[in-house]
């Protein structure tokens, strides 16, 4: 052996002793401050999920997350790329399938009270209540639970006053009077009837008479019964009748339970305990090392390898309008909202996702809400980990299902005072927040604390997942109670750029407003990657979309992405207005012609699409389009003409269908007295200052917004005023004037139970039209609002086919929609 090759060997040795005692070091400290779980694995699937799973010996000083510092890990690609992360807590859990039923077999109590966001704000009501009793529809038998003659029977009061009165019966001499006002907070006043255990399985329907006085002329009533097990069944849309005023009305509850259902119960396994997950972007060998309070306790390794699990989206360099994988696959966005689960909870994702992905579907919207998946409610700083369990269920479906998600963080309700759920908002200081009003949010040093530890949490748990599309932060942001745009433009800046620090995969980052224009304070942010746009309307919505994509890519150089659509503002009356989806086909198709970077995503998952399997829109599209690359840099198609054979424009009859584009009950143009003019061709003058509402004298007088047209009709036609929707609170008239003289008055009174807006007014109201020049006016002389388009039925001069050509161009393909 020469001398010239021992201090080589003496090096490795060295590095041999040093390598032995690296392999061991856990094993070397007395005291090992975490232990593993289960071991790691050795080999995990390009853009899966590595975890890592440990129990501490010492607890920290925040339960459900720290700094990566603290308790986390560093990662090292091959490459030489080092990511650190930071551990979370979290628990196992088992998802048992239930059948799910109606109990009345045991049960322990009875509700009828009222829904304060049913009714106007701050007003009084006096509801009295009598004759409640159970019905068997087939004998006849009935067992009484109230009549008050011999007082409250039992029956106790919730939120209101409540005593035994004569002073109007449907039956005897004497009713239960309940007093309440309406405002903050939030209670649900009505009455309640303790029973013990009570066996109700022999009965069909739950009856019982009401009678309203207030200074609104109609409400609406609710009622649910609890069972000893702890099970709430609310009447919903199966309670039928409507409170009239200075009237009685019998309410009744038809108990026949539904078919059965399904449902995931979440089933806690084991003790809570800590994780790292990481997401491996390169194939290869990844070493890391589990980190506490800065000192290294464990290392490790596993090797990545290829797959095809979805890559993490980003912005095309190529064409800044579309989006495009990671590993540079373009992509477009083909999907729905489905944004929370019903009774099923994580069970409807299985049925929906799966039918979406069978008709190519690739996108998907989720909310976390109070009701749903939201991680931090209940507690501020604390998590639920049944809620954390279930988002990660839905977010592996959908990853093997290949669809990407768009997380939507927070909804406008839980910062609204009425309506929402600011109430029961763990940030209210009346819960032992930091914020004393909703603004105070997004103002607030402690508020912005809190929210980026649970941005830390998000981000540990939920950023490993390659199919999510993007952190959106709100959904329709401006309908915040004291919503200020600049306020909340800062927010969404400082937030978006801590997220943006915190996430070490670059997700995309966004957030939504209700209107289809948005804030352009926001929307001009660097930090928020691509623009939304949400509207509803019962409009032409291959053009509604096209519109509204075109309007935000001639502001922004973003993607755009059609965040929700619709033509109502409930998923019942969508279905019996529009069965086969032909608003759906055509707002889909409409949006992506136009060059958004997706289909516009219709909003009534769980109500429409569902059951009505209207799946196959999304097939048709998503063939259409397979494999076309998106960043070749396509512009709208424009070069085509059509036109009719001969010069003249040719009379025909036909229908002209006007829509406003504006939903609003603030001040603006559009919701001010206009006149319109309607060209020969059928065409209406200043769209932008239509409204699709009209206001009433009571509620908004200052909104009151009459709509006058000058038509002419060659010869005699229709007049037709749509509506669908009419106010809750207070109801509204319809009155049309042609030439100054009322030709129809409708009174539209609040007598439905099923939806949130009366929707029994809804339809077609037809005035005939002598032919000549004329004035229409139609306006709503009651007291709130109702939603309104119009239908001229005529003859009309058409210079053009009344067909529509769409399309996109580039180098590579031309694609075209007639």
């Amino acid at each position: 052996m020469s001398a010239a090759k021992r201090p080589y060997h003496a090096r490795e040795a060295v590095r041999l002793l040093l390598l032995l005692l690296s392999c061991c070091l856990p094993a070397c400290r007395t005291a090992s401050p975490i232990g593993l779980l289960r071991q790691p694995a050795e080999e995990v699937a390009r853009y899966g999920q590595f975890e890592i799973a440990f129990r501490l010996e010492e607890p920290l000083d925040h339960a459900w997350l720290t700094d990566a510092s603290a308790l986390g890990a560093r990662f090292t690609s091959p490459s030489g790329r080092m990511v650190q992360v930071a551990a979370f807590r979290t628990r196992d859990f088992e998802n048992e399938l239930r059948e799910f039923h109606w109990e009345r077999a045991s049960v322990s109590g009875l509700k009828i009270y009222v829904d304060e966001s049913q009714w106007p704000d701050s007003i009084w009501l006096t509801v009295f209540l009598d004759n409640v009793r159970l019905v068997n529809t087939e004998t006849g038998d009935e067992k009484t639970l109230g009549d008050f003659e011999q007082g409250p029977a039992g029956w106790e009061s919730v939120g209101c006053d409540a005593a035994p009165s004569d002073e109007v019966a449907v039956q005897g001499d004497r009713s239960l009077r309940m007093d309440m006002s309406l405002g903050e907070p939030q209670v649900w006043p009505g009455a309640l009837l303790p029973v013990d255990g009570e066996d109700w399985s022999a009965y069909h329907e739950l009856r019982f008479s009401a009678y309203l006085q207030a200074n609104v002329r109609s409400g609406r009533i609710r009622a649910e019964y609890l069972t000893a097990a702890g099970q709430k069944v609310q009447a919903g849309a199966a309670l039928r009748g409507e409170l009239q005023l200075d009237q009685w009305t019998e309410i009744v509850w038809d108990l026949t339970p539904p078919p059965p259902e399904f449902w995931h119960e979440a089933v806690p396994v084991g003790e809570p305990y800590y994780a790292v997950r990481f997401m491996p972007r390169e194939p290869g060998t990844h070493r890391y090392q589990i980190l506490r309070d800065g000192k290294v306790v464990h290392r490790g390794r596993f090797r990545c390898v290829p797959s095809d699990l979805p890559a993490p989206m980003r912005t095309s360099a190529a064409d800044g309008a579309y989006f495009e994988r990671e590993d540079g696959r373009p992509w477009l966005a083909v999907g729905e909202n489905v944004c929370w689960y019903g009774r099923g909870r994580t069970f409807d994702y299985e049925q929906w996702l799966n039918r979406l992905a069978e008709a190519g579907g690739n996108y998907c919207r989720i909310w976390m809400p109070p009701w749903a998946f939201a991680v931090e409610w209940g507690g501020l700083g604390r998590y639920r980990l049944d809620r954390a369990h279930e988002l990660d269920y839905v977010l592996k479906l959908a990853r093997r299902l290949d669809i990407y998600v768009m997380l939507c963080l927070d909804y406008h309700g839980a910062f609204l005072r009425r309506g929402g759920t600011w109430a029961d908002n763990p940030y209210n200081a009346a819960k032992g927040g930091p914020c004393a009003r909703p603004l105070d949010f997004f103002l607030s040093e402690e508020a912005t604390q809190l929210y980026r530890r649970r941005l830390r949490y998000l981000v540990a748990r939920y950023a490993t997942y390659g199919n999510l599309l993007a952190w959106e932060f709100f959904n329709e942001v401006e309908y915040v109670a004291d919503y200020e745009g600049e306020a909340l433009a800062d927010w969404h800046r400082r937030m978006a750029r801590y997220l943006r620090a915190a996430d070490p995969y670059d997700h995309l980052i966004t957030t939504s407003f209700g209107g289809a224009k948005g804030d352009r304070a926001v929307w001009d942010l660097p930090e928020m990657q691509y623009v939304q746009s949400h509207n509803y309307s019962d409009g032409d919505w291959a053009d509604t979309a096209a519109k509204w994509v075109r309007f935000q890519r001639a502001l922004y150089p973003k993607p755009v992405l059609f965040g929700e659509f619709g033509i109502h503002h409930d998923g019942g009356e969508s279905s019996r207005a529009d069965p086969l989806g032909i608003h759906l086909h055509n707002g889909i198709w409409g949006s992506v012609m136009a060059g958004g970077a997706g289909t516009a995503m219709t909003w009534w998952w769980d109500s429409y699409v569902h059951p009505r399997d209207l799946y196959h829109h999304f097939r048709s599209l998503s063939e259409f389009v397979d494999g076309v690359n998106w960043t070749q840099g396509f512009r709208p198609l424009e070069s085509y003409r059509l036109a009719f054979k001969y010069d003249e424009p040719r009379q025909c009859a036909g229908a002209v269908f006007l829509a406003g584009e504006h939903s609003s009950w603030n001040s603006a143009p559009f919701n001010l007295p206009q006149t319109f003019h309607v060209d020969a061709g059928g065409k209406l003058d200043r769209p932008e200052l239509l409204s699709d509402l009209l206001h009433g004298t009571w509620g908004r007088p200052e909104l009151h917004n009459p709509q006058t047209f000058v038509v002419t009709y060659p010869e005699a036609g229709e007049f037709q005023v749509r509506v669908s929707g009419v106010s809750v609170w207070g109801g509204a008239n319809l009155q049309v004037l042609v030439d100054g003289v009322e030709r129809l008055s409708r009174e539209f009174l609040d007598t439905d139970d099923t939806t949130e807006t009366i929707d029994q007014h809804d339809g077609v109201y037809t005035i005939p039209i002598e032919s000549g020049t004329h004035t229409v006016t139609v306006l709503n002389d009651g007291r709130d609002w109702f939603y309104v388009s119009y239908i001229l039925k005529g003859q009309w001069r058409l210079r053009t086919p009344k067909a529509r050509v769409m399309g996109l161009t580039g180098p590579d393909d031309t694609l075209v929609w007639l």
